[in-house]
């Protein structure tokens, strides 16, 4: 699943921007849409994913995918476990995590003006705010719920 950063020749001018979408349907597909507008926008995406349900990487070959290891390839996600499940991904995927970023960061590549512009995250996952504020990176959440939701 993991992809060399091969930054493509004047396609990185605005920098990478970093997705960590929640491994649910209707949280994925509107990180991967966000995606795909910033790629033709000019940045380089790279999505880092939980092992649970990871998206297929064929889908959008433009993007960099980051595998966060986390040993929940197997988990059962019934209704009665998605807030296990949520509370798991942000005990297990912080440390891969921060480890990604800090080794990005670090990449000789990126020392030609094509740094991390920022880190955009689904609203439940509070271990990216953590993350992007102690290597003070902007970071944005988007919380993909539909708008009923907000009024309940």
């Amino acid at each position: 699943m993991e992809r060399n950063m091969e930054l493509e020749p004047g396609r990185n001018k605005r920098g990478i921007v970093v997705l960590v979408p929640l491994p649910l349907q209707g949280h994925m597909t509107p990180m991967l849409q966000l995606g795909t507008i910033l790629y033709s926008k000019g940045f380089t995406i790279v999505v880092a994913h939980s092992e649970f349900r990871p998206p297929n990487p064929s889908n959008h070959p433009e993007f960099i995918f980051q595998l966060l290891s986390d040993n929940l390839s197997g988990y059962d996600a019934c209704f009665m476990n998605l807030l296990n499940l949520i509370s798991d991904i942000n005990a297990k995927c912080r440390a891969p995590f921060e480890e990604y970023i800090v080794r990005l960061m670090q990449d000789q590549r990126l020392q030609h003006g094509n740094e991390v512009a920022c880190i955009i995250y689904d609203g439940l996952l509070h271990f990216v705010d953590s993350v992007a504020t102690c290597l003070k990176i902007t970071s944005i959440v988007l919380r993909p719920s539909p708008a009923i939701y907000m009024l309940s």
